[in-house]
């Protein structure tokens, strides 16, 4: 028997669960790749913190007190140390506290990460940033 002229290629079948396969893997990458983009824009403003963790270390070691805005510890105002990302850094008045304000669409309004100090006996400063309203989520692991 003679096979004849079959031509070679994919049927309807394969191409359908081929694309069932990719739909179902874009499905699970595109939410990951948007929470990992989101992740590096709240880690813009925790990079743009530094001057102030300084400045509130110095203060409280000059002073035994913690600082209760921008201009007391030194600091521009708080607009002005503004990110692509993020829209003001700002000293809270309660405790030496630094708020980091965002402008992030996607995330919605009055989006917060909050780092507050903490000294203890010798005067050493450590900071906690799981405070604010970001979701957690999106936070560094040392901030969740």
């Amino acid at each position: 028997m003679s096979r004849g002229n079959r031509q070679g290629g994919f049927t309807l079948l394969e191409l359908t669960i081929v694309m069932a396969v990719v739909s179902i893997l874009l499905l699970l990458a595109i939410p990951l790749y948007i929470d990992s983009k989101t992740r590096a824009k709240i880690s813009e403003g925790l990079g743009l913190v530094g001057p102030f963790k300084h400045a509130v270390m110095d203060f409280y070691r000059e002073n035994g007190a913690w600082p209760n805005s921008n201009t007391q510890a030194s600091l521009g105002l708080p607009a002005s140390y503004a990110g692509e990302n993020v829209s003001d850094i700002a000293i809270q008045a309660a405790g030496g506290s630094v708020q980091i304000s965002y402008n992030i669409p996607a995330l919605g309004a009055n989006n917060t990460v909050l780092l507050d100090p903490t000294a203890n006996a010798a005067g050493a400063v450590t900071w906690d940033c799981s405070g604010g309203t970001v979701e957690q989520k999106y936070r560094p692991p040392a901030c969740r």
